[in-house]
């Protein structure tokens, strides 16, 4: 009798064991459609923007309390809004930069007088002792390398003047930010490729801004880990999470120039390489809370794990970034440096490259895909079936006839950088896989060009294998 007892006690603890695990995750809506939020700390909500509505999370019982539909103004998509907490206040803002709008009950209020300039789009946007700050962005083939906020009073998108300092980082879109007291890390991200001016690479370097002093620091170049694109980030205490692509997940102390590596769990909803799509994480009450889909779910998730359990096992730490004034007299060291990164390069173009193949609607690499947008597919299929393309060939695809010559070479060139962005965030590697150069033909005329060498050949018109 006791042994009967005691397995029902087991089979008990199991059975709602189990039930609380797989049932840590809230749908939030279908997988394709975007998905940005936000999170109210004191009160304990998250804000999600997700079909045309804004789903309000109680963190702690971990349920949706209530939908939102929003009604947003005429001639605003509501997929380029991002959401900042503020005050117990919700703002939307346009990430293609400036418009600001409130939500009041189920209407979005406009708060600014900015229009849509499309200068800062991808900006990394923050709050600091009351204000909504942006940082970078891109815009009209440039990056931008300054922070702006939202002054409250002109009702203006204004810049924060870098006055005490002598030195700048360049400009970047994607950026990694983290703010420690009164120290304002920014790095990673996408900067101006400056041997191709209209394309972007990925950032190498990581500052501080100092916002006491209004001054930068170069703190050296990162370690090559955080170099390649990572799925997401977010604050953890005093720390930084990245969430990789790689089998770990890191925790970097910024001010100290540390970082510890951990295995991904077993167990988790978004690790171990079946996530295909990740929204921005956050940390509260020691659970982490994160957005994403596995690669056979059809539909968005809010998924939640105690911190225990997102990080497996410790696998090791070093330095997130090389120091300059560590290099500064080590000769011996830099000879030593460029003999390794010359073996390495020797070795690299030795071994063979992985191709990327595209299947309908989507790019992929060894385990991993994106998804990619009509026009984005269209390109591609052009790209592979010819050896160089004009403007005019590629303007074809865009078919734009109601606007200007001017405005549709800035969209055609958006998104080849969107492109090509998104074949570095595949692949990881730093490579210009669409490049602008003279063309073959004519070497007056100037042509774009698909470097082909990094994809599988053709089987089919316009899907590769």
């Amino acid at each position: 009798m006791k042994t009967t007892l005691h397995q029902l006690i087991i089979f008990i603890i199991v059975y709602f064991s189990y039930g609380y695990a797989i049932g840590q995750r809230i749908r939030i809506c279908p997988k394709d459609l975007p998905c940005h939020n936000a999170s109210d700390a004191e009160a304990g909500l998250m804000y999600i923007l997700a079909n045309d509505s804004v789903k309000i999370v109680d963190l702690l019982s971990f349920k949706i309390v209530k939908s939102i539909p929003i009604k947003t103004p005429q001639g605003l998509e509501f997929d380029k809004l991002h959401p900042v907490c503020l005050n117990h206040k919700l703002y939307l803002i346009n990430n293609s930069g400036g418009q600001t709008y409130i939500l009041n009950n189920d209407k979005l209020e406009g708060i600014d007088q900015g229009v849509s300039h499309n200068a800062q789009q991808f900006a990394t946007l923050f709050t600091n002792n009351g204000k909504i700050y942006r940082y970078g962005g891109y815009g009209y083939w440039s990056y931008r390398n300054f922070f702006c906020y939202l002054d409250s009073l002109t009702k203006e998108w204004e810049i924060l003047e870098p006055t005490g300092s002598k030195v700048f980082p360049l400009g970047s879109a994607y950026t990694i930010f983290k703010m420690i007291k009164d120290d304002w890390y920014v790095f990673g991200g996408m900067i101006l490729d400056q041997a191709s001016p209209i394309n972007g690479k990925l950032n190498d370097e990581c500052w501080v801004f100092h916002f006491k002093t209004k001054s930068w620091e170069r703190l050296g170049n990162l370690n090559p880990k955080f170099v390649s694109m990572h799925i997401a980030y977010f604050d953890f205490e005093d720390n930084l999470v990245l969430v990789s692509y790689d089998a770990q997940n890191y925790i970097l102390d910024l001010p100290n120039n540390k970082y510890k590596a951990y295995s991904k769990t077993k167990a988790g909803p978004f690790v171990n390489g079946g996530i295909v799509l990740v929204r921005e994480p956050y940390y509260f009450h020691e659970m982490v809370y994160i957005i994403s889909r596995g690669s056979g779910d059809q539909n968005l998730f809010l998924y939640r794990e105690n911190r225990d359990d997102f990080f497996g096992d410790f696998m090791g730490e070093g330095e997130i970034y090389s120091s300059d004034r560590i290099w500064i007299g080590l000769v011996a060291a830099t000879i030593l440096l460029i003999l390794v990164l010359g073996l390495l390069t020797w070795l690299y173009k030795k071994r063979a490259v992985d191709k990327i193949r595209v299947a309908e609607g989507k790019i992929i690499f060894k385990t991993r895909e994106l998804d990619l947008e009509p026009l984005h597919f269209a390109l591609i299929q052009l790209f592979l079936s010819a050896e160089e393309l004009t403007s005019t060939d590629l303007l074809e695809v865009i078919n734009n006839d109601h606007l200007h010559y001017s405005q549709n070479m800035r969209i055609l060139n958006n998104l080849i950088d969107e492109l090509n962005f998104k074949f570095n965030l595949l692949t990881g590697l730093k490579v210009e896989f669409i490049q602008f150069e003279k063309s073959a033909i004519d070497k007056r005329m100037k042509a774009y060009k698909l470097q082909k060498k990094y994809f599988y050949g053709l089987k089919s018109p316009g899907i590769v294998i």
